[in-house]
């Protein structure tokens, strides 16, 4: 059975990345805490360019721009799934501060990015639906 500790003499993900004490414990639970924000912002950053009218307009960009966009997009999202396999591997290192650091970066920028996102999203759409007209329907 596997359960989670607070032993400080470990390794990380690679070999030099070895915890030996609790300053070397409490910089690893910052670059980990960084490591679930930039992860978390990856991936508000993809949904906001993937759900973006004026990127996905496909009449509106030429093929060049929207090869370049697509090796952007596809460029961002291997980042974003290779750091996401790296936050696993740390949590399964069943170190549980470690884990604290992991749940509190992905919080902490869920509470950051989701109403900047909603709100952009918001404002884009309610823009695009204000500006169309419609006719009025008439009863024959």
């Amino acid at each position: 059975m596997v359960a989670f500790s607070d032993t400080r003499d470990f390794y990380v993900l690679i070999k030099p990345w070895r915890i030996l004490s609790d300053r070397g414990l409490t910089g690893s639970f910052v670059a980990v805490f960084a490591l679930a924000i930039f992860n978390e912002c990856l991936k508000y950053y993809n949904a906001y360019r993937t759900y973006n009218p004026l990127q996905t307009n496909r009449n509106a960009i030429t093929t060049n721009e929207r090869m370049r966009f697509l090796a952007t997009a596809t460029s961002s999202y291997m980042v974003q799934n290779t750091l996401s396999f790296f936050i696993m591997l740390v949590a399964m290192t069943y170190n549980v501060w470690l884990f604290v650091a992991i749940v509190l970066g992905q919080s902490a920028a869920y509470l950051v990015f989701v109403p900047l996102l909603e709100r952009y999203m918001y404002k884009k759409y309610r823009k695009n639906m204000l500006n169309r007209h419609y006719e009025p329907v008439t009863a024959t």
